[in-house]
């Protein structure tokens, strides 16, 4: 039941308006979306600067660690 979820993952990047990603970072955000993820956890935020519309945020180690300290 895994492809269907990619796949749709795959399409709301290919309608999205312009590239949210690097396009060697597609399949990271790929398997984001696919996996309901809320974080990317990434020292490479650059390439990561549009995915909020997906519903996801690209962080940082340091404060992905703040974020379960605080939970």
């Amino acid at each position: 039941h895994g492809w269907p979820t990619a796949h749709l993952a795959i399409t709301q990047i290919e309608i999205c308006k312009g590239r949210p990603t690097h396009p060697y970072d597609d399949m990271v955000l790929e398997l984001a979306v696919a996996s309901m993820s809320k974080y990317i956890i990434t020292y490479n935020l650059k390439d990561f600067k549009n995915i909020r519309s997906f519903g996801i945020e690209a962080i940082p180690p340091k404060r992905f660690l703040e974020i379960l300290e605080e939970a």
